[in-house]
């Protein structure tokens, strides 16, 4: 799926034409695709990858740009959310697929932790597979693919857990394309 990783590209150098140096912090990053599509990777400050799977983690160190400024967390994201990394120390968070459906409380807890760990002015973006397609049945049972379906109304509520006297511009909207990525959800807010 490129769409994906070349929106988070866009959002990546759109911060770094804002901030050079920014310092981006990926909870739940994966394989960190859009490394690959940076104009200049070197110009970031720092870039921290928050992975469980060390499989993952040894893949994405060999296949990333030479000058990445690369560091991992090493815990996973109910840590987080229990000791939340420092506060004020980001200027962009990426949670490209939000995890935990349901009603409980810990989506909220791992958006407002994220949040705490901003720097003034930075952003955080959520994302989520959207509303259920209709072959999301045939998924689940042939593919044996479960994401959470969120709706828009979902994605709001979790930005409900930002602080509103700190929160500045909270969006949500849908992801640009065809196919997989036009039933993507996005909610991104700025901390002021």
């Amino acid at each position: 799926m490129q769409g994906q990783p070349a929106f988070l590209a866009r959002v990546i150098e759109a911060v770094l034409e804002r901030r050079p140096g920014a310092e981006v912090l990926s909870l739940g990053a994966g394989h960190l695709r859009e490394a690959a599509m940076l104009a200049q990777p070197g110009k970031l400050g720092r870039w921290v990858a928050q992975e469980t799977d060390r499989g993952v983690i040894a893949t994405l160190r060999r296949g990333l740009p030479p000058g990445l400024p690369l560091r991992s967390l090493r815990c996973n994201l109910s840590s987080f959310v229990r000791k939340p990394y420092l506060r004020g120390c980001f200027d962009l968070i990426l949670l490209p697929d939000l995890p935990g459906c349901g009603t409980g409380s810990w989506p909220k807890e791992l958006v407002d932790s994220a949040f705490a760990a901003l720097k003034p002015g930075g952003l955080l973006l959520l994302g989520s597979a959207g509303p259920a397609p209709p072959e999301a049945a045939w998924m689940e049972v042939f593919l044996g693919l479960r994401p959470c379906w969120r709706s828009l109304e979902e994605m709001e509520a979790l930005l409900a857990a930002v602080p509103p006297a700190e929160a500045r511009r909270p969006r949500v909207f849908q992801g640009i394309g065809g196919g997989v990525e036009g039933r993507r959800l996005y909610a991104m807010v700025e901390r002021r």
